[in-house]
């Protein structure tokens, strides 16, 4: 037999096995970690881009179903994490998730949330809601832009940016600022037609300050020139721009206030909302088209009278049984109040009273009756001969130097010292004024700047660039699209009041 004799391993080939065993394992450990790594980000990746999809998509269906649609600050939807019970949000919330939140199926019912995306370790997002702009730098409330960004360890890995339009909402309210960006949506469903809206919608309490001096029956480019006369324009206008208020679904209560020499005559306050059976539409319009042009141009009577409707409607809505149980300390936070103001020349007349026993001189008069009309010739120290026992008025010349100082008086004393505190803790004008000059004659032009800073009215930036409270329309184009900006705005005020409450 022979016997085989068994060799080892020397130390040598051990260490030579055990270093080829690492030089295969390292790499193959290292590829499966790497693996598992590419994996794993890839997953994240997907997860982030299947996140910012869906949230494109909710943003789709919600400017496309929803009847009311608000952007929500920072500050309140993550700082304050707050809320309105009857609102639904889709936004980014103070824990970093992209959350649904809507209100219960019943009232008292817990908040029903859905977690579109999950903040988690080295995952975030960021969503930001803009307005979106005209050609001439306007905000157009019926667009909305918005920006997803998903970031992975502080990397942009997905990003979506899109502009919507609105189909079912009226307009967008916008509700940001450079240094408290919106970060949600509020929305609802509610519509429009529908009791439960009606119940709770605002008012809206519109003025009509209209010019109707002697150069009303002139042309756009003045006497003897050719084209439409000024009052023609403006009345086909305003037929088209009061239809509109009225299509909108809201109460909204109309005055017309013509001035001339004076303004003794404005219309019946009348609701022209076309749901209420009731509505004044036909009479408004119908009051419109009876405006002969004729006298002077006495903007400040115009600015009083108005003044002095539209308290008359503040005080008829608190005055409803339905609103009995309103806080009246409150009450300018439950209507709007808007004053349009339309001239078409340089201010010429003012309205003063005189008690011809104690207070001879006399005085710019600001008070809400009507007034008796005695000019003077020339000068405002040579009055008609009067006997009264009581107040009377008069307007005066072209010579007065209180022209421009009886509007200021109206609009420091009574339009701009009228405020409240909004439902953002600010302070803010009561009756927002909104003034349009119309005329295509620049001389006609001269009193807008005094007109628009003593209301405070709102502002337009002019051809020259200059930011200035009026905006003029030389043109039927032109006074159809500055219509539709007071409507756009009256429409806007609307629904910031009918809005969530923000904190």
């Amino acid at each position: 037999m022979v016997m085989m004799k068994r060799k080892g391993f020397t130390l040598i080939e051990l260490v030579l096995v055990i270093a080829l065993l690492g030089l295969t394992i390292v790499p193959t450990y290292n590829f499966l970690i790497y693996g598992t790594k590419a994996h794993t980000m890839a997953v994240d990746e997907f997860e982030i881009q299947s996140a910012t999809r869906l949230f494109t998509e909710q943003v789709n269906n919600i400017t496309r179903f929803a009847t009311a649609t608000h952007t929500v600050p920072k500050s309140s939807f993550q700082g304050a994490d707050h809320r309105d019970p009857s609102w639904s949000y889709l936004g980014i919330n103070s824990s970093g998730d992209v959350v649904l939140d809507e209100p219960g199926e019943n009232e008292g019912d817990p908040r029903k949330v859905t977690v579109i995306a999950e903040k988690r370790e080295g995952i975030e997002y960021t969503v930001e809601f803009l307005p979106a702009y005209r050609s001439d730098g306007s905000i157009n409330d019926t667009l909305i832009n918005f920006v997803i960004q998903g970031l992975k360890n502080g990397r942009v890995v997905m990003e979506m940016s899109s502009e919507v339009e609105v189909l079912n909402s009226l307009q967008i309210e916008h509700n940001s600022s450079m240094g408290d960006p919106a970060v949600a949506l509020s929305f609802t469903r509610i519509d429009r037609d529908s009791p439960e809206f009606i119940n709770v919608s605002p008012d809206a309490h519109v003025a009509m300050v209209i010019d109707v001096s002697g150069s009303m029956d002139w042309a756009m480019g003045g006497s003897g020139q050719g084209g439409d006369k000024r009052i023609d324009i403006l009345k086909v206008k305003a037929h088209d721009m009061i239809d509109k208020l009225s299509n909108m679904g809201f109460d909204i209560y109309v005055t017309i206030v013509p001035f001339s020499d004076d303004s003794n005559n404005p219309s019946q306050i009348k609701n022209i909302n076309k749901n209420n059976p009731n509505n004044g539409l036909e009479y408004i319009k119908t009051y419109i088209t009876d405006l002969n042009p004729a006298g002077a141009t006495n903007t400040g009577d115009g600015l009083r009278r108005a003044y002095y409707q539209l308290e008359v409607m503040g005080n008829n809505f608190m005055a409803r049984p339905e609103n009995s149980a309103l806080d009246p300390t409150k009450k300018y936070t439950y209507f709007t109040q808007h004053m349009m103001i339309l001239v078409d020349g340089a201010t010429n007349r003012e309205t003063y009273s005189r008690d011809s026993t104690s207070n001879p001189s006399g005085g710019l008069y600001t008070g809400p009756n009507d007034v008796t009309t005695h000019k003077s010739i020339g000068s405002i120290n040579r009055r008609d001969p009067f006997v009264s026992t009581g107040f009377w008025w008069w307007t005066t010349y072209h010579g007065s130097q209180d022209n421009d100082a009886y509007v200021n008086l109206i609009g420091n004393n009574l339009i701009k010292n009228l405020t409240f505190t909004n439902k953002y803790g600010d302070t803010e004008q009561v009756i927002k004024p909104f003034v349009i000059g119309f005329s295509a004659r620049p001389a006609d032009h001269i009193s807008l700047d005094n007109i628009g800073e003593a209301t405070n009215a709102k502002e337009f930036e002019q051809p020259n660039g200059t930011i200035k409270r009026f905006i003029i329309a030389t043109n039927s184009d032109e006074l159809d699209f500055a219509f539709g900006s007071f409507t756009e705005e009256v429409s806007a005020s609307l629904w910031s009041i009918y809005g969530p409450s923000l904190e």
